[in-house]
């Protein structure tokens, strides 16, 4: 009897063997299997009721949720970001594989700016000419889909952020392959065109360029769009807005957009010659002013600043009058060999989107595909190409005497010295400009600022970040993954910023990713066979990256291959 009153004991705990109370025992016994269902279901409904009233409770009012909301955006504005936004990072994710939705048209809003070509800033010490140079397909005919693929970027990415500048008063000159696709052509043409019509319905038009600043040059000469690394006998970007006008009044060159008016207009103050029309040498102020040349250049998939002309200018204001100052002191006169020095940016943003290349079919038609991710590249090291710019102060008519090959006639032209032709990836080996050495050196600005946005794509001629196998964003092993920035995901924060200040469309983002993907195999091998067009280095980490690349696309093709199988059965 002891034996089975311990046994029955054990199972209600320590307390009631302690107690060895005879009666609890027997109370225990007498409780049947119903009562203690019901006991147990009473307990669960009892405590259920309890979370519910808790939860009712201290659940958060709809005023602290905006109050949250709101303190979350006031974090991000002390980080130097206006807005919080929350959108899906997976947007657009149940599109089919096939179906590619038309872009909606973006909201007709017509530039704004303060200066132009017409209207020059006033007042201004120097009479400014500014370029911004942009090459497209120089010497690469004959690759249809890479063409497609990489006007696509241009629209997205490049043409928005030039359109919406603050300041239009510079000569943005974009040199076009004429043995392109003549619709490739003729659709960047209506880019940089004044105002396109908005459809054939109404009369509607929708504003480019009004003061008629961008210019579609026809021409295959490489050498003005030439790379400038590892190609003998070139520099980067050599053409000079002298020489373009010159070619272009000798009949030399098709300009199929822009007023060419301003072209000769620029063309005689820095030959140093007047006539009435002359907008810049109407009068003799105008004529004794010195020429603050700046050119910078721009690729076709990347972008710049809304303000970023803006930005340079002052800048380069800043840096000429102090040069002026000085020479005055010594007696002298500028030249671009002895006031020329090199621009380019601290931070930028980049976009990448590897979804492109990384998804199966089977993933693409479940998840979609995303419209990239963007995240600021802080301080690398080295200038990127986008927004690099050279600067130089000299005298209407103050330069080199040259013969024309082909007229035989002497020119005075204004050239920058060759090594401010240097490609960007060599410009950190110039000195640090300061208080003393103004000249021949390196001016890394805008630090914090978004300056320019570097797109990374199967359409890069260098194919950098385009390893197939690496996880992260890093430009070199060494550095710091958790300091790396794009290794976390401002994605939503840094789109904000190219909503807001580079004018571009993330929808028009995500449309030009299908096409890639939709094109990936064919626009790899089409950029790999022109790479290597004459003015352009053929790199040895880009031919690895091709190789690297070609090997993952066909691995991708088996993948799908085994998954269209797998589904069939």
């Amino acid at each position: 009897m002891v034996a089975s009153r311990v046994r029955t004991v054990s199972t209600l705990g320590p307390k009631s063997v302690m107690n060895g109370s005879s009666g609890a025992i027997n109370a225990v016994r007498k409780v049947s299997p119903r009562s203690l269902y019901l006991i147990v279901v009473a307990s669960v409904v009892a405590i259920w009721m309890g979370l519910v009233v808790v939860t009712l409770e201290y659940l958060p009012s709809p005023s602290s949720t905006s109050s949250s909301t709101s303190s979350a955006s006031s974090l991000l504005k002390l980080r130097g970001f206006n807005n919080l936004q929350q959108q899906s990072s997976r947007e657009m994710s149940l599109q089919t594989f096939t179906d590619c939705p038309p872009t909606p048209s973006e909201a007709i809003r017509k530039p704004e700016f303060t200066y132009s070509l017409r209207n020059p800033l006033s007042p201004s010490p120097f009479n400014i000419l500014h370029t911004v140079t942009t090459r497209f397909m120089i010497g690469q005919p004959h690759q249809p889909i890479l063409a497609h693929a990489r006007y696509l970027l241009m629209e997205t990415f490049c043409w928005p952020t030039m359109k919406y500048q603050t300041r239009q008063n510079f000569f943005w000159i974009v040199l076009v392959d004429p043995r392109l696709d003549p619709q490739i052509i003729q659709n960047i043409q209506a880019l940089l065109t004044a105002s396109v019509p908005v459809d054939n319905q109404t009369a509607a038009t929708d504003v480019h360029f009004p003061s008629q600043n961008a210019f579609l040059v026809l021409t295959d000469n490489t050498a003005w769009a030439a790379d400038g690394v590892g190609v003998p006998n070139v520099t980067s970007y050599g053409v000079g807005l002298q020489e373009l006008a010159r070619e272009y009044r000798d009949g030399n060159v098709d300009i199929l957009s822009g007023n060419t008016y301003h072209l000769m207009n620029a063309l005689e103050l820095l030959d140093g010659s007047s006539t009435d029309s002359t907008r810049y040498l109407k009068n003799s102020a105008g004529n004794q002013k010195p020429i603050l040349m700046i050119e910078t250049l721009l690729d076709a998939d990347d972008g710049l600043n809304n303000q970023g002309i803006e930005w340079i200018q002052n800048l380069a204001i800043e840096h000429a009058t102090r040069q002026e100052e000085q020479l005055a002191a010594m007696g002298d006169s500028p030249t671009l060999n002895s006031t020329w020095w090199v621009l380019c940016g601290t931070d930028h943003i980049e976009w990448h989107n590897r979804d492109i290349y990384k998804l199966t079919n089977s993933q693409y038609e479940t998840t979609g595909l995303t419209a990239g991710v963007t995240g600021i590249r802080h301080a690398p090291l080295y200038c990127t190409s986008a927004g690099y710019t050279r600067v130089g102060l000299t005298l209407p008519g103050n330069g080199r005497k040259t013969e024309d090959e082909r007229s035989g006639d002497n020119h005075t032209t204004i050239l920058f010295p060759l090594d401010a032709y240097s490609n960007h990836a060599l410009a950190v080996s110039f000195p640090f400009c300061n208080a003393t050495h103004m000249s021949g050196c390196l001016r890394r600005e805008f630090d914090g600022k978004p300056y320019i946005l570097k797109s990374r794509s199967i359409t890069s001629d260098s194919m950098d970040h385009m390893n197939p196998k690496q996880s992260d964003y890093r430009d070199n092993s060494w550095e710091n993954k958790t300091e790396h920035p794009l290794m976390v995901n401002d994605t939503e924060r840094t789109w904000n910023i190219l909503q807001q200040d580079f004018s571009i469309n993330r929808l028009k983002a995500w449309d030009t990713s299908v096409f890639l993907r939709l094109h990936a195999p064919e626009i790899v091998r089409e950029n790999q066979a022109s790479h290597c067009a004459p003015g352009f280095p053929c790199r040895l980490v880009a031919q690895r990256s091709f190789k690297k690349m070609n090997e993952h696309l066909r691995m991708m093709d088996k993948r799908n291959e085994r998954d269209r199988m797998r589904s069939t059965k």
